[in-house]
């Protein structure tokens, strides 16, 4: 099912809020219908996101088109946004002029604001699976071509799950505080526009006080966040810039710590306010659990439990499942939002289902005695910086590819580097910032003497401090 496909209901009520104006669904509809008219059906699309009433317009229409379509980092550098470009071969692209510094073979056919619409010169003929609706990338702005690939009843379903959850009416508004591409800010998206609400499409960080300027005039009710931006939340003093519009905050994205969780859960309270946790993963178009705001006190620091419709368990590390409660072990989501798999270029796009509705998350848990899930850790190799999930073993594969040989750790903070050769610190940093898309504050390096290792070869990450 096109989860746009019948917005036209929605009529006169408010779909897109910027700061100068408020656009109807029909004149949403009327900007798709004259910007990206004589698009061919299931074209695949991609989308350089900014957080632009542009381009929400073209993500809307181009979905209503059903249409695949690609969202990729706005910040994405010219050599890694070729490299998707060459992996995809995409059929039209959708991106910010004045930023476009690559050579494409692509053709301009229409200009809307600051943005230009490029057809591909080359007839590609992508064969692409009837129920693929979106590709979203795993690794944030890195440039990695690998995308998880969801299909429709995937988002759909998490539409539903998400609406039910948080009880979504036509009179929410929610403002964003995160990229298009950022699974997470995209379900707020798609949940709130199916349900013929409205989005008040921001620019700014919490930390700047347009945002709460237009947090304020535009009477958002409700936003998101991930751990990172919590921690700013606290730096500046939540608690003053709560307006009284606001219904309720979600947190997501990454672990918070307890502490927060108490605090915010507290601030909430006092202000009759909503702070509701809530856990997800590309894989599975978004979010996976819910802890209700009744729970919030007596069960700090869980994830709840799953969404309507999804289950959860946990396994031990030989595969069997655990039944017993309070102990760990890995766990594994089934639901029809689980995603159809991974893609690595357009030879993949007619990929089948591969997950069939059931994930490995990754991440170590414990359920209580009452059925609340708890993440205890992660047993795979991830971290996650600013909320986007890092796959630490793809970053070592990358900067190899561009000379730099290391050995990658990391927290949910901080990235580590490792480096057996004699480097340039700030030189290398910079080489490291470019190259995986994040910001050098959250990158160290460590000069390493030698790299530790067992028997049959395998790093031996918890040995590495020892040989700085």
């Amino acid at each position: 099912m096109n989860y746009f496909s019948e917005i036209e209901k929605h009529k006169n009520n408010i779909a897109l809020i910027t700061e100068k104006e408020d656009f109807s669904y029909n004149s949403i509809i009327k900007y798709a219908n004259k910007f990206f008219k004589g698009v061919k059906e299931r074209s695949l699309v991609l989308i350089k996101c900014q957080n632009s009433f542009e381009v929400f317009v073209a993500y809307i229409a181009f979905i209503k088109l059903n249409c695949p379509v690609m969202l990729v980092d706005g910040n994405l550098s010219d050599e890694n946004y070729l490299k998707v470009i060459n992996a995809y071969k995409p059929d039209y692209i959708f991106h910010i002029k004045k930023k476009n510094k690559v050579k494409l073979n692509y053709n301009l056919i229409n200009t809307f604001g600051a943005y230009e619409f490029l057809k591909n010169t080359e007839k590609n003929n992508l064969k692409i699976n009837a129920h693929l609706s979106l590709l979203i990338p795993t690794s944030g702005s890195t440039g990695s071509p690998k995308f998880v690939r969801q299909s429709y009843e995937n988002i759909f379903s998490s539409i539903d799950q998400v609406s039910q959850s948080l009880n979504i009416q036509l009179q929410d508004r929610a403002i964003t505080t995160m990229p298009l591409n950022y699974t997470y800010g995209l379900s707020i998206i798609n949940s709130h526009i199916y349900n013929g609400a409205s989005i008040v499409i921001n620019k700014y960080s919490f930390i700047d006080k347009n945002f709460w300027n237009i947090l304020k005039d535009k009477q958002a009710n409700n936003f998101g966040g991930v751990p990172f931006m919590y921690e700013m939340l606290d730096r500046i003093g939540f608690q003053k810039k709560i307006t009284k519009n606001l219904k309720y905050i979600t947190q997501a994205g990454g672990k918070l710590s307890e502490k927060l969780s108490k605090k915010f859960t507290q601030i909430c309270k006092d202000n009759n306010l909503k702070f509701i946790t809530m856990y997800g993963q590309t894989e599975a178009t978004s979010r996976m659990s819910f802890l209700d705001w009744e729970f919030s006190e007596t069960k700090i620091g869980s994830i709840g439990k799953a969404v309507k419709g999804g289950k959860f368990s946990l396994i031990d590390k030989n595969g069997s499942y655990i039944n017993i409660s309070n102990s760990v072990g890995e766990l594994v989501y089934e639901g029809k939002n689980v995603s159809m798999g991974y893609s690595d270029g357009y030879l993949d796009l007619n990929k089948p289902d591969d997950n069939k509705g059931k994930i490995f998350t990754g991440d170590l848990a414990e359920k209580d005695n009452e059925g609340f899930y708890y993440i205890r850790g992660r047993l795979k190799r991830f971290s996650k910086i600013f909320g986007v999930r890092i796959n630490l073993d793809e970053i070592e594969v990358l900067l190899k590819k561009q000379g730099i040989e290391c050995i990658c750790t990391g927290d949910d903070k901080v990235l580590f580097f490792y480096l057996v050769n004699i480097f340039d610190k700030e030189e290398t940093t910079n080489k490291i910032s470019k190259n995986i898309g994040m910001h050098k504050s959250a990158i160290h390096l460590k000069k390493i003497k030698i790299i530790p290792r067992n028997s049959s070869g395998k790093i031996l990450y918890s040995e590495l401090d020892k040989y700085v």
